[in-house]
């Protein structure tokens, strides 16, 4: 009996020794795994010379691990710490869709009323049977494009959120039927702050402090930046190797505004995994929180398929991991915030630098807290062979951006050895493995999923990818998109060089009139080559908001110069009808050529606002 006892003993005690030799073990891989992760980030940071950032990662209950890297500010050499306060830009977008869930769960509104009951005071032009609601502004189906860019470059030092609404408001024109096609626009946030100032008679920023934070423990988060706020504020940068710093900039979409701390902004996103509760303190219900994880109003929920947004959270697969959140940018700034609820992992990145590539981070902590999973190919599923075909983007989220994506190049699902291929000019075709009959999916090099859904939806056929809305057309009319803009070119470029040369040719034949010809066709075409200057620096410099938003030498000569290649293809085309008959029959042809596209391109760009457009409005 003693032998047994003794044995027994001697037994739980190598088990103690070896459960508390194991669990030392763990503690010091985890601990080392974490320095890789610390020193994987801070060598991005440095490759990237990013001056200042915050990393923190959490799960439901707490937060596990943190880490502050860099400068607030370069010329003072101020360390990023705790306290320290970052711009989350459009996250804010996130706490605004929870302040709209509240007023739908006491009543005080449905997320199905409809905004212009809300803002009777405030003109929508809606050509459309159906009316924007609540949640078409919460989940980008309203109809309605972006900002313009004037108002992303605008500023207002500390003015409160109704002095800006005053100065950007402007009549919004619905540019498609809402509750069908999500598109991107800062409209929704900017309506929706002033509808909760006429429902509760309480500011935005009040609001959100009142009902969200301060039930949170957030106490230090701020719509301003002030002398009494600066020490621990992160100031914005741009640039490679040379950083300039960013001067402080109040935004006029003020909702968007927000400056807070990594730390302090957890406790929100815990909020969130945690189904609306925080430390016993209910700030929304769990099927609130369910909802804003859904979407209701695309045309993919509406036949019961999975889309990549809800009520201001955005949902991606990585490696196969569903992530629910946001990211955020603004000049100087990127942020993001995403959890996963199979692992009960979350995380927060704030970085204080213009070019900075925040999803580079966003992976390492991805593959860090979760596995890799396989989507697998349902080989006994048959795609449906309607889908096959051209599709065209159907949406543009700027009136400026309709310029450039009614030329981007068309999609072509096609199928090739019982194997369906997306294929897209200048790209590698992609196999998509097959999901359903309507669903096609493929993981990127860098381990995003991305997913191709088709439904039918009034005779016509759509496809969805990510954000992008793609609508069926015909072979002919995918390859005119394509094949009229490069005619365009070659004829523009061909008549740069060839006109003056065969206009200096002439000796005896030139006279006036065909003088006018000449020179009214070489203005016109020299005017839009400097129209495409001004507009495509900007773009290719990534300095869009800043010299097209703003009164600059770009944005005012992208406008004139537009005005004047109108004028000047119009003068040559009246001048060519009227005395074209004394032209040589070759040099008759070429001017002929360069008035077709004059009539092509002043088309298609007063179709696409390009024509005398004054962006800095």
């Amino acid at each position: 009996m003693r032998y047994v006892i003794r044995h027994k003993n001697e037994m739980r005690r190598k088990w103690y020794i070896f459960y508390f030799l194991t669990t030392i073990c763990s503690i010091c891989y985890g601990q080392h795994n974490l320095t890789d992760l610390n020193n994987e980030i801070d060598s991005i940071l440095i490759k990237q010379n990013v001056p200042g950032c915050q990393v923190i990662v959490v799960n439901s209950d707490s937060i596990i691990w943190s880490k502050n890297y860099g400068l607030t500010e370069i010329e003072t050499k101020r360390k990023v710490i705790d306290e320290t306060k970052f711009r989350i830009a459009s996250i804010t977008k996130t706490i605004m869709n929870v302040a709209v869930m509240q007023l739908n769960e006491t009543n005080q509104w449905s997320i199905h009323d409809q905004i212009q009951d809300i803002l009777p005071q405030y003109e929508i032009k809606n050509p459309y049977i159906k009316q924007i609601e609540l949640i078409h502004l919460l989940e980008h189906t309203s109809g309605l494009r972006d900002l313009s860019l004037g108002t992303f470059a605008g500023s207002c030092q500390n003015c409160s959120f109704q002095e800006a609404f005053k100065k950007i408001y402007k009549p919004i024109q619905v540019s498609w039927a809402p509750g069908e096609f999500m598109s991107y626009s800062n409209w929704g946030i900017v309506l929706m702050a002033q509808a909760i100032y006429q429902k509760t008679g309480i500011s935005y920023e009040e609001y959100i402090k009142d009902e969200v934070f301060l039930p949170l423990g957030i106490t230090n988060a701020s719509y301003f930046q002030n002398s009494d706020n600066q020490d621990d504020f992160a100031f914005g940068y741009k640039g490679s190797s040379q950083l300039v710093k960013l001067p402080y900039k109040h935004m006029l979409d003020i909702p968007g505004s927000l400056n807070i701390s990594a730390i302090e902004l957890s406790y929100f996103l815990r909020m969130l995994m945690n189904k609306g509760n925080l430390n016993g303190n209910e700030i929304l219900s769990q099927e609130s929180i369910e909802s804003m994880e859904k979407t209701e109003t695309t045309l993919l929920s509406k036949y019961s398929l999975e889309d990549a947004h809800g009520k201001g959270i955005f949902k991606n697969r990585y490696n196969g991991n569903l992530w629910l959140g946001h990211w955020g940018d603004f000049a100087g700034y990127h942020s993001s915030m995403y959890y996963n609820r199979e692992n009960d992992i979350g995380y927060i990145i704030l970085l204080n630098k213009d070019e900075a590539n925040v999803y580079g981070i966003e992976k390492l902590i991805r593959n860090h807290f979760t596995q890799e999973r396989d989507i697998t190919s349902l080989d006994e599923i048959t795609f449906d062979q309607k889908y096959l075909g051209y599709y065209n983007i159907k949406t543009s989220r700027f009136n400026l951006a309709r310029f450039r994506d009614n030329l981007f190049p068309f999609i072509k699902i096609s199928k090739e050895n019982n194997i369906i291929q997306a294929k897209t000019i200048g790209q590698d075709e992609i196999e998509l493995n097959v999901q359903s009959d309507n669903i096609g999916h493929y993981r990127t090099k860098s381990g995003y999923d991305r997913f191709y859904s088709f439904v039918t939806h009034k005779n016509k056929k759509h496809l969805k990818i990510g954000r992008d809305n793609y609508v069926q057309t015909s072979f002919i009319s995918a390859w005119l998109r394509v094949l009229i803009p490069v005619f365009v070119a070659l004829v523009f470029l061909f008549g740069l060089f060839t006109i003056p040369i065969s206009y200096l040719k002439l000796s005896k034949e030139r006279t006036i009139k065909i003088n006018a010809i000449y020179l009214s066709t070489w203005l016109a075409i020299i005017s839009f080559c400097v129209m495409m200057f001004f507009l495509l620096k900007p773009v290719i410099q990534n300095q869009v908001v800043e010299l097209l938003g703003n009164k600059t030498l770009w944005s005012e000569g992208k406008y004139f110069s537009s005005i004047l290649f109108s004028v000047f293809s119009l003068t040559s085309i009246l001048l060519m009808f009227k005395n074209g008959k004394d032209l040589g029959r070759t040099i008759k042809l070429l001017i002929l050529l360069c008035i077709v596209s004059f009539l092509i391109v002043n088309t298609y760009l007063i179709m696409n606002n390009m024509i005398g457009i004054k962006t800095w409005q």
